[in-house]
């Protein structure tokens, strides 16, 4: 038999015993048991932002969350009312110095006709941006009133300053006959939202914190480029 046709008859066996091999091992492989996929979830906590239990958080968790919504969030939802009790909701830059909330406005805005006839307003401070289930807000049931004495005005002015991070503007531009008056809002009580996690269910219990225990809001410093 000549040489090259005795070579390809044994390229054609080796083939051929190949293609059995892999039959007989895929075979095997679809015959074996794959056990079923068992997944944990481990759940762990990052912080004050970590939604649980109440019996699971700080004693200052509430006070720690109320600050940070303060500090984030410097539009104010103002809800007055008339004399008639019409209710009037407005957005309002505000800053809060840890006794009151201060914000200048038109002296015949609506909400500022309001105050002049009816102290009492409610405030709302939330991430409108957040998550449905953050829950995240502060809330705050206040007198508010226009400010007229100038010592009052410029410290107002001050904690608005600070706020925008730039300089206060001046008291002259804050009384009569200019248009635009300074205002405060002293809280008697505050709120803040404490979450809860069930059946995969979110949902918040609002409980009061204590007012003292806030600070003063400031400007939101940038991070600053490393120099090379």
């Amino acid at each position: 038999m000549p040489r090259a046709r005795l070579l390809f008859r044994q390229r054609v066996m080796r083939q051929r015993e190949g293609v059995g091999r892999r039959r007989r091992w895929r075979g095997t492989v679809s015959r074996q048991t794959i056990p079923p996929l068992q997944t944990t979830f481990t759940v762990v906590s990052t912080g004050p932002d970590t939604m649980s239990h109440s019996n699971g958080q700080h004693p200052d968790e509430p006070v720690v969350l109320a600050q940070r919504t303060l500090q984030r969030v410097a539009t104010v939802a103002l809800a007055t009312a008339s004399a008639t009790g019409q209710p009037w909701n407005s957005p309002v830059y505000a800053a809060f110095d840890g006794r009151a909330f201060y914000w200048s406005s038109l002296v015949d805005a609506m909400h500022s006709l309001n105050i002049a006839a009816n102290a009492a307003v409610f405030l709302a401070i939330f991430d409108s941006t957040g998550p449905d289930q953050s829950g995240r807000g502060v809330y705050a049931r206040a007198t508010a009133r226009e400010l007229s004495d100038p010592l009052e005005i410029e410290r107002a002015l001050r904690a608005l300053a600070a706020r925008k991070g730039e300089p206060a503007k001046p008291v002259h531009d804050h009384v009569v006959p200019q248009p635009r008056r300074v205002y405060e809002a002293v809280p008697d009580t505050m709120w803040t939202n404490r979450l809860h996690h069930e059946d995969g269910n979110y949902y918040d219990e609002r409980v009061p914190i204590d007012i003292n225990a806030l600070q003063p809001t400031r400007r939101r410093r940038r991070p600053t480029a490393a120099r090379i």
